[in-house]
């Protein structure tokens, strides 16, 4: 979230802070108006300074006669406001001070009990390769197992034939 101070600089006069305090600020030449600057080339509602749901500002022109000028630049639609940004309705110029505030999250601490696991990339790789290593060895084993250790059910569907003991 950021927040929004105006520079008001008129020609003759000393310059005015004006502290933008809620999230939409409508600037004209009418008494209700935010910021009521009762010169002829403003108009009645003038422009709007507007907080987005991101939390930026954002200026529009709400249809002035003699529009608004962003760094030189006649506004055409709604534009972002940035920090030093000068907005100008015919001889007034408003210095826009766009203050972010940096949030910074609290440190994560450990719950109790809990361990916090580090390792490196090649670690990992090393115990990847045992764990496959010793799986693959394992299933070897159990692939030359003893004859006492074959069971009915690996004999399943295996005929079994007359043995002639005289070959043997």
């Amino acid at each position: 979230m950021s927040e929004l101070k105006l520079r008001l600089r008129l020609e003759g006069e000393s310059e005015r802070a004006i502290d933008v305090a809620s999230d939409e600020f409508t600037i004209g030449r009418l008494p209700e108006c935010d910021l009521c600057l009762p010169f002829s080339e403003v108009s009645r509602y003038h422009m709007q300074l507007r907080r987005t749901e991101q939390g930026n500002w954002q200026i529009e022109d709400l249809g002035s006669t003699n529009g608004t000028l962003l760094n030189q630049v006649m506004l055409k639609w709604p534009q972002r406001l940035h920090h030093n940004d000068l907005i100008q309705v015919g001889n007034i110029c408003l210095l826009a001070q766009v203050e972010t505030e940096i949030k910074t999250q609290p440190a994560l601490t450990p719950a109790e009990g809990s361990q916090t696991i580090l390792r490196s990339a090649e670690e990992m790789r090393q115990r990847w390769i045992a764990a496959s290593t010793n799986s693959e060895a394992e299933q070897q084993n159990q692939e030359r197992r003893s004859p006492s250790q074959v069971s009915s059910r690996d004999l399943e569907g295996i005929e079994l034939g007359r043995v002639d003991r005289g070959n043997f």
